[in-house]
C-alpha cells in the first residue's frame, strides 16, 4: 500500500490526473474541427527520449553489417526525419542529412563507429541550430550508450542480466547533461544579480567556472540545474521577466553557467548589458 503523505496536490512531486480531461482526450485527439489537430508536439518533451533512441539504434548497428543490414538502416534513417512530430524538424532533418558533416549515405552505413559517429555530428548541428551547447564528447556519449548493451548468459527464457551490471546501466541512463554557456554572459549579469537578492552569485559563478567536466562535482551540476530547468518548465516560469530580463530562477541556472536561454537571447543580453557591469 502507497500512501501519499504529501496534501498538497500543486506542490506534490506526483502528477495526478484530471477525470475531465481524461475522458475528453481521445475526442480532443481525433476531432478534425479541433484548431490545434495539425500542430506538432512540444520537442522539449519528446525530443530527449526520442534522441534516447536515435543513439540506442545506432549503437545497436552491428559492427561488421551485411549489404542487407545497410541497406535496411538506410531506410530507415531517411524516411526517420518525414515522420518527426513537428514540421521544422523535419525540414532541418532534410536538409541535415544532404549537407557536408552530417551527410547521410551507403558510406554511413560502412560500420557501428560510422554510424554512431553520424548520429552524434547530427544531434551537435542540431543543438547547434537551436542555439544550445552541451559540450559532449563521442567519447562521453560512447560511455553512456555502451553501457546499455546486454552483457548475460543466454537461458531458454531469453538473456539473464547480472543486477549488479544492469544497475551500472540504469545509473548511466540518468546521465543528463545540462547547457553550457560563455561565461561572458554571467559577467554582464552581476549588477542583476545584485537586485534579486542573490548575493552568492559571484561566488557561484567563480566556483562553476574553474569545475573540471566529468567530476563528481560536474555531475552535481548538471543534476542540480536539470532540477531546476525540470521545475521551471512544470510550474510555467519564464526565463525573463516584464523587463526582458532573466527571472530569479533563471539566473540561478547562469550563476552556474547554464540557461534555458539560446544564444541569441544571451546575445541580445549581453550586447544590451555589455559596458553597464
Amino acid at each position: 500500500m502507497i500512501v501519499n503523505v504529501n496534501k498538497d496536490k500543486k506542490n506534490s512531486a506526483c502528477i495526478h490526473i484530471d477525470p475531465i480531461e481524461l475522458i475528453e482526450a481521445p475526442g480532443k485527439t481525433n476531432d478534425p474541427t479541433n484548431p490545434d489537430s495539425n500542430n506538432g508536439l512540444i520537442t522539449s518533451i519528446w525530443g530527449p527520449p526520442c534522441w534516447e533512441t536515435f543513439h540506442s539504434i545506432t549503437f545497436g548497428y552491428p559492427i561488421k553489417p551485411t549489404q542487407e543490414q545497410k541497406n535496411d538502416y538506410l531506410n530507415f534513417f531517411v524516411f526517420f526525419g518525414k515522420v518527426l512530430p513537428c514540421s521544422y524538424c523535419r525540414i532541418s532533418y532534410a536538409e541535415f542529412i544532404k549537407e557536408p558533416g552530417t551527410f547521410l549515405d551507403m558510406r554511413t552505413m560502412e560500420s557501428r563507429e560510422t554510424l554512431t559517429k553520424w548520429g552524434f555530428e547530427l544531434h551537435n548541428r542540431v543543438n547547434k541550430k537551436l542555439g544550445v551547447n552541451y559540450g559532449e564528447t563521442y567519447q562521453e556519449m560512447c560511455y553512456k550508450f555502451e553501457s546499455y548493451r546486454a552483457k548475460c548468459t543466454k537461458t531458454d527464457k531469453g538473456c539473464l542480466m547480472p543486477l549488479d551490471i544492469k544497475a551500472k546501466s540504469y545509473q548511466k541512463a540518468k546521465i543528463i547533461r545540462s547547457p553550457i554557456i560563455d561565461i561572458k554572459y554571467c559577467y554582464v549579469l552581476k549588477e542583476h544579480a545584485k537586485t534579486l537578492g542573490l548575493i552568492n552569485y559571484n561566488e557561484y559563478v567563480d566556483y562553476f567556472s574553474k569545475l573540471t567536466r566529468n567530476t563528481i562535482e560536474w555531475g552535481d551540476r548538471d543534476c542540480n540545474t536539470r532540477h531546476i530547468i525540470n521545475y521551471m518548465r512544470k510550474n510555467g516560469i519564464n526565463a525573463l521577466d516584464e523587463n526582458g530580463l532573466p527571472s530569479f530562477y533563471e539566473m540561478i541556472l547562469i550563476s552556474m553557467l547554464c540557461s534555458t536561454l539560446d544564444t541569441t537571447k544571451l546575445d541580445i543580453l549581453y550586447e544590451r548589458l555589455h559596458g553597464q557591469d
